[in-house]
């Protein structure tokens, strides 16, 4: 959706070009537990829209002795990131944690953990952040486990009521009308002690062919 635009694009209207984005790493703390499984993503403003987490179904994951579960294919570079700073604890097979729940800390709402080919290795933590009104592969992932779908972002790009009748945000009402690139850094400094890690990548990104603007992904 090109929100400069206000119109919704075909594949060969898009534009790849630089774009800086905020790459942030988060805990999502797993329900009647004290271990978290870590989420990155790089778009904070669809935070709220979270209804799931995707694992690989293939992949091995780890528990730290900080109490913290991500892909062991990553747990190396996230070591040096520091982004966990515990020793691995265990291996644990991603289908015991499928359907489990955990709570999403921007807005206490529930996440279910779900199963994805569509995990990649190459970046990351292994979690992947499920927002199915914001991204195409969530969107599939969704309609296979039945989570919700929302989409609360208008024409213009700008948060809408949904914000405030689903309870997406602390003080939502503050936030309708906000665009949502503009809520990057709200985002980032309602998550607290839950975000482990924020630092700005450069990487290649959808741009409307017209506007020259960033797309963003609507359902």
């Amino acid at each position: 959706w090109s929100w400069a635009a206000q119109s919704a694009l075909a594949e060969a209207e898009v534009e790849y070009e630089d774009k800086v984005s905020p790459s942030i790493y988060v805990a999502f703390k797993l329900k009647d537990s004290d271990k978290s499984i870590i989420i990155w993503t790089t778009t904070p403003w669809t935070l709220p829209a979270n209804t799931g987490i995707s694992l690989h179904p293939k992949e091995k994951y780890v528990l730290t002795t900080d109490g913290y579960i991500v892909a062991k294919a990553l747990y190396e570079s996230l070591l040096e990131l520091g982004v966990v700073k515990g020793e691995i604890s265990k291996e644990i097979e991603p289908k015991s944690f499928e359907n489990q729940v955990a709570i999403n800390p921007l807005n206490g709402r529930k996440s279910k953990v779900v199963l994805g080919d569509h995990v990649l290795m190459d970046s990351g933590t292994g979690g992947v952040h499920t927002a199915p009104g914001h991204g195409e592969d969530d969107y599939k992932v969704a309609l296979k486990y039945n989570l919700d779908i929302i989409m609360p972002v208008d024409d213009t790009g700008k948060y809408d009521e949904n914000i405030v009748k689903l309870n997406l945000l602390p003080n939502a009402k503050e936030y309708v009308g906000v665009h949502v690139f503009k809520a990057n850094d709200i985002i980032i400094k309602l998550l607290g002690d839950s975000l482990l890690l924020q630092e700005d990548i450069t990487h290649s990104y959808p741009f409307c062919w017209r506007t020259h603007k960033p797309v963003i992904f609507r359902a």
